[in-house]
């Protein structure tokens, strides 16, 4: 699979995790460690998830990060602490889709889960956390509403 065709099955549940129904099941609180706002200099920002701890990748909207033509800074909090940001840089996008891969110079202590799309189902109960406006970091619930559309 291409990591293009990965990351389109992976967006639909960026930044969600579904209900609790076993010990491998994320709760919302640990999603909310793996969200990180995404500045855009001068005066832009959204969010990411991380997709690879290690090597600091994380997954965004292409019309958050652009192809590389600005200036990206990621803000990390650690341990409820003041956000401190580092420099990103574009990996890979997909304008059509609406996807970015950017890399961040910073080693994650986890990973957002991402389910398959066959694991998704109409009203499944989902939570979407993320940095609208200048409200800070927000976590909302929500259900799926649609499934395998083009």
């Amino acid at each position: 699979m291409s990591a293009i065709s990965m990351l389109a099955v992976c967006a639909v549940l960026v930044a969600c995790v579904r209900p609790a129904k076993g010990p491998e099941t994320p709760r919302i609180e640990e999603a909310l460690d793996t969200t990180v706002r995404v500045d855009v200099l001068p005066d832009v920002h959204g969010s990411a998830v991380v997709i690879d701890a290690k090597n600091g990748l994380l997954l965004t909207c292409h019309h958050v990060s652009g192809e590389g033509e600005h200036v990206l800074l990621v803000n990390i909090s650690e341990n409820d602490g003041p956000a401190v940001a580092y420099p990103a840089s574009v990996v890979i996008w997909n304008r059509e889709l609406d996807l970015a891969v950017i890399k961040v110079g910073y080693r994650f202590n986890s990973e957002v889960v991402l389910a398959s799309d066959d694991e998704i189902h109409v009203l499944d109960q989902i939570y979407s956390v993320g940095f609208p406006h200048d409200l800070g970091e927000l976590a909302g619930k929500g259900y799926v509403q649609a499934v395998h559309y083009d």
